[in-house]
């Protein structure tokens, strides 16, 4: 949850919190306006986040290695606007994986560990994308998870891969559905 000049943004998380519990999208508002105290990481969340994010970076090497067409969204800036421009932009030109993808539309914000182009016809054409996610962890947590532009124009299913290298599926059944993005401008 993120406030802005013109309101509120929410993401996968906000919906998945709200629907665990509503007290805490409460307190996810008041924090808003109020910043409530937030404990500070120990060692042990640095070393898992360090962990984590060594994974990832393994995993982006490894696409890249694998992959003609690669692309870093995070790379064409902070801006949120210029991200999801660039993420379908990414698309419509047919890039094999986007690294961070960024999905803005009214209220809702999301983003995606990848995409990883899949031999299927969407809107796209003869392509479309299915969404990547890595984890650090030994088994899959199935929650939830809101559809956005990716899961609209494309993807199936959901495929993490875990620090053993062994992939999870998740079938896009599980998703809950959202607005549709605009793929031309907003």
């Amino acid at each position: 949850m993120q406030k802005t000049p013109s309101g509120i943004l929410y993401s996968a998380t906000d919906l998945v919190n709200f629907l665990e519990c509503e007290h805490l999208t409460v307190l996810d508002l008041q924090n808003l306006e109020t910043p409530l105290p937030k404990t500070e990481d120990d060692e042990q969340a640095k070393l898992i986040q360090d962990k984590g994010f060594a994974h990832e970076a393994a995993y982006v090497d490894k696409l890249r290695e694998q992959h003609a067409s690669f692309i870093d969204i995070a790379a064409v800036g902070q801006d949120r606007e210029v991200r999801h421009q660039a993420t379908l932009q990414a698309m419509q030109d047919g890039i094999e994986i986007i690294f961070q993808a960024t999905f803005l539309e009214d209220e809702f914000l999301g983003y995606a560990d990848f995409l990883r182009r899949v031999d299927s016809p969407s809107s796209l054409g003869a392509y479309s994308y299915e969404v990547l996610d890595t984890k650090l962890a030994r088994s899959p947590k199935v929650t939830p998870t809101p559809t956005n532009t990716a899961v609209t124009l494309a993807p199936t299913a959901t495929r993490s891969w875990r620090t053993s290298g062994d992939r999870c599926r998740r079938s896009s059944s599980t998703c809950l559905p959202m607005p549709s993005a605009r793929t031309t401008g907003r």
